[in-house]
């Protein structure tokens, strides 16, 4: 049974440098970005989202683990947009060798069961439109589109 277990410092310190390296990777993959420039924009991007870490109001952090096996991570943060108040998951990650077995869904059906004792109503989230294993996912745990920003390459 996969379980959310809250980040120490110690977790933290060691997901942020893999978080801005994976969220730089991607950019440079959905050709926002070039590659010379990523490293320092998702720095910047993480330290504008994160300026007291670990801490940030509004912000939680969780490993992942099935038993004592720490599988993945995920970030989400409560965020007030006009009236409407939901949760905005920034970040779902599933180690590699963990991948195809489940334990996305099981992180997926783990927040909103974590969320919905809190009153919330929904769970927004982004993802790339490169990403087709991570739509696919959202697509099985119920999401559907809510804002599309379509591209055409010349």
């Amino acid at each position: 049974m996969l379980e959310l277990v809250p980040m120490t410092e110690s977790d933290f310190a060691a997901w942020l440098d893999n978080a801005q390296k994976n969220y730089a990777a991607e950019k440079v993959a959905a050709g926002t970005w070039l590659p010379d420039e990523a490293k320092a924009r998702s720095e910047a991007d993480h330290a504008q989202l994160l300026p007291q870490g670990l801490g940030t109001l509004n912000h939680h952090f969780f490993l992942l683990k099935d038993g004592d096996q720490a599988v993945g991570s995920l970030w989400y943060n409560i965020a007030t947009d006009g009236l409407k108040t939901n949760v905005f998951l920034y970040d779902l990650l599933i180690y590699e060798p963990f991948r195809r077995k489940g334990y996305g869904l099981q992180a997926m059906q783990g927040l909103e069961a974590h969320i919905r004792p809190q009153g919330y109503k929904s769970i927004a989230l982004h993802v790339f439109g490169h990403n087709q294993a991570a739509q696919e996912l959202y697509k099985k745990a119920g999401y559907g589109v809510a804002d599309l920003i379509m591209e055409k390459w010349l």
